[in-house]
C-alpha cells in the first residue's frame, strides 16, 4: 500500500473509530488494550499489518471496542482467531488464542474477557497478533488504543 493510502486509511480511522466506539458503548467513550500490561512486541508496517503484544501464556484477551463477534478460525499462520465487527464496519482481528469463550454472532462489550493468550510455538515468546481494518484497509492499532500511563 502506497504511503498516501496509509495516511487516508490512518485518517479514516482516525475519523471513523471514534463513532464505531459511541455507537457501541453506553459506558465508555474509549476502546480497551487487548492484553492487559502486556508489552509491544512488534509494531504495524512492512509485512506485519498489526501489532504483536507480548503476554505470559493464559492471559486473558479483551474485545478493543463493542462489536459482534464476525468469525472464529484456526489457521496455520494465526492459530485460533477472532474476527469482531465494531460499528461503521471497523474490524478487529485477534490471533494466538486458546480457550475462547465467544461464538460467532455473539454481541461483545468493550472489555470483554473473549479468550486467553496461546502458549508460544517453538523458541517463541507468547502474544497476541492484534490487527485493526477500517475502510477496508489495515491501519496501526497504537493510533486507536488508549495511551498507556505510568
Amino acid at each position: 500500500m502506497s504511503a498516501a493510502k496509509r495516511s487516508m486509511a490512518g485518517l479514516l480511522g482516525a475519523l471513523l473509530l471514534p463513532l464505531c466506539v459511541a455507537a457501541n458503548s453506553d459506558a465508555a467513550q474509549s476502546t480497551a488494550w487487548p492484553v492487559a500490561n502486556g508489552q509491544v512486541l512488534a509494531t504495524f508496517g512492512g509485512k506485519h499489518h498489526g501489532i504483536d503484544i507480548g503476554a505470559e501464556a493464559g492471559s486473558p484477551v479483551h474485545a478493543f471496542a463493542a462489536g459482534t463477534v464476525l468469525a472464529r478460525e484456526t489457521t496455520k499462520h494465526c492459530g485460533q482467531q477472532l474476527r469482531i465487527r465494531h460499528a461503521n464496519g471497523a474490524i478487529s482481528l485477534y490471533c494466538n488464542l486458546v480457550e475462547i469463550r465467544v461464538a460467532v454472532g455473539d454481541s461483545v462489550a468493550r472489555g470483554l474477557v473473549m479468550a486467553a493468550v496461546a502458549p508460544a510455538a517453538k523458541g517463541g515468546k507468547p502474544h497476541l497478533h492484534f490487527e485493526l481494518k477500517i475502510g477496508g484497509e489495515k491501519v496501526d492499532p497504537l493510533m486507536h488504543l488508549p495511551r498507556i500511563t505510568t
